[in-house]
């Protein structure tokens, strides 16, 4: 027996609870970036501005950005009123004249602030499955700064209901009164309906240390906002594919119905429709009652305006399908369609036709949600 003998094996530790919506954004999902380009509040002193927010299915974030022409010594930590840098004695009832006062407000009323919101963790007392009355404003991904160049990024949960967002501000010492920016709630909501799901959620894992840290996985609700289109599905960002057999050397297939269903309710703007093959393409064509025969017309169309007794120098190279090449060169390789509330938006007679110059084939055709 050695003198070095193992260590028995620490007992394991419990399980933590689920990261909860309202902590902080889910680790398994890429959010959706939206442009704001907001000016905040701004002085011959100091700016400050929100660039961009990245949406998810439940909330948001964003950094605040601040640049200052004043005295750096005079500025402790512009966006936290608790910072420990801050031991000036206080005024009960006042606030430091260099602390940012920085907040949202709902179209309902309701706010969240920097100024001592609610935590978005429970306290003693609370049930932590139960969510707390929003909005929550927390810290999010850090922040700091020096030489008059500060940010710090914040979560906001839940998602802002139908109507104006407002981002309220004010900072005395640089001279900025109270200022508010709005824009329209849909810019958030529409965006929270094209998150994409990285992997699937998870159950948390143990506790790996003494701060009690455990992957943040979260519920990922695949739904809108309360008051939008309802459920959606998490398509965004990612390829589908469809097979199609043909049954005839020149054959339009008509795919619409198809394509529909595999995006339907995805959030997204648009419909990218992709035949990755030489010898076959698609088009947008008429279909429909009074349209029935557009797509038997165009394939002898095609045939006649193309033929196959021509002389082909691609037939010295082994093929015998040089007029499919050809003909396929008059359609496309793919198409784009709208897509408005998980719902292609074709015109009235729009369809979606395959166009196969070389059948009978079995053939693959890719398909992604924008």
């Amino acid at each position: 027996m050695s003198f070095f003998e193992p260590p028995p094996r620490p007992p394991e530790a419990p399980p933590q609870p689920p990261r909860q919506p309202w902590h902080g954004p889910p680790d398994n999902v890429a959010g959706r970036t939206v442009a704001l380009n907001l000016v905040l509040g701004r002085s011959d002193k100091a700016t400050f501005w929100i660039a961009s927010a990245t949406v998810y299915a439940e909330g948001f974030e964003f950094d605040v950005e601040l640049r200052h022409r004043l005295d750096e010594g005079a500025v402790e930590h512009p966006f936290f009123m608790h910072h420990p840098r801050r031991r000036r004695p206080q005024t009960e009832g006042l606030l430091d004249p260099d602390l940012v006062r920085f907040g949202i407000e709902f179209s309902d009323g309701r706010k969240a602030t920097n100024l001592g919101s609610r935590p978005p963790f429970p306290l003693p007392g609370d049930d932590p499955d139960t969510p707390p009355e929003g909005p929550v404003l927390s810290p999010s991904r850090g922040g700091g700064g020096g030489g008059g160049r500060w940010h710090h990024g914040f979560w906001a949960w839940p998602l802002p209901p139908e109507g104006t967002l407002a981002f309220v501000c004010e900072w005395p010492i640089a001279d900025i009164a109270e200022t508010r920016s709005e824009i329209d709630s849909a810019l958030i909501r529409d965006a929270a309906a094209e998150v994409v799901e990285l992997w699937p959620e998870q159950e948390p894992s143990r506790s790996t240390g003494e701060g009690g840290q455990y992957m943040m996985l979260q519920r990922l609700q695949a739904q809108s906002a309360p008051g939008t289109r309802g459920p959606q599905r998490h398509t965004a960002g990612r390829w589908l594919e469809l097979t199609v057999e043909s049954e005839r050397k020149t054959q339009l297939i008509d795919i619409t119905d198809r394509v529909g269903e595999l995006v339907r309710g995805a959030g997204g703007a648009a419909v990218v429709v992709f035949v990755p093959h030489t010898t076959a393409g698609v088009v947008l064509q008429a279909a429909g009652e009074d349209a029935s025969k557009v797509a038997p017309d165009m394939e002898a169309a095609l045939e006649r305006v193309i033929d196959d007794d021509w002389s082909w120098q691609h037939i010295n190279e082994g093929d015998r399908n040089p007029s499919s090449h050809a003909r396929a060169a008059l359609t496309a390789s793919s198409v784009t369609v709208p897509l408005v509330a998980g719902e292609l938006a074709l015109g009235d007679l729009q369809r979606i036709f395959f166009c196969e110059f070389d059948g009978p084939r079995s053939r693959r055709i890719r398909v992604r949600v924008l």
